[in-house]
């Protein structure tokens, strides 16, 4: 599966390939309207994380989704990153860093135990 959250400008929906190649739009998926978030997934998150509001601004949460159903667990905050990274670790953990204006901060996004 292939998750493509956000949009330009600032956007709710989302896009998702399946393995099969088919395309399936999800309008409103995001809480937050976002611009390029990052966005990475581990075997039972999804992480979609800061972005550009409307505005250009860098927006301050990020949003964790189940990665089986894509149903929605939590907004959480987060420093106002835009353009940077986020990695999947093989803990289940999400290493978030760079990007625009704390490129100097990482921040480690910690699932409760399975």
């Amino acid at each position: 599966m292939v998750f493509f959250g956000g949009g330009e400008p600032a956007s709710r929906d989302a896009i998702v390939v399946d393995g099969d190649g088919v395309v399936t739009v999800l309008p409103d998926a995001l809480a937050t309207p976002r611009a390029r978030p990052t966005i990475a997934a581990t075997g039972r998150h999804l992480l979609v994380a800061g972005g550009s509001d409307a505005s250009g601004a860098p927006v301050a949460s990020a949003e964790l989704f189940d990665v089986t159903t894509l149903a929605p667990l939590a907004v959480l905050p987060m420093l106002a990153r835009s353009g940077g990274f986020a990695i999947a670790l093989p803990n289940d953990q999400i290493l978030l860093g760079g990007g625009a204006p704390a490129a100097a901060t990482l921040e480690l996004f910690t699932p409760e135990p399975p």
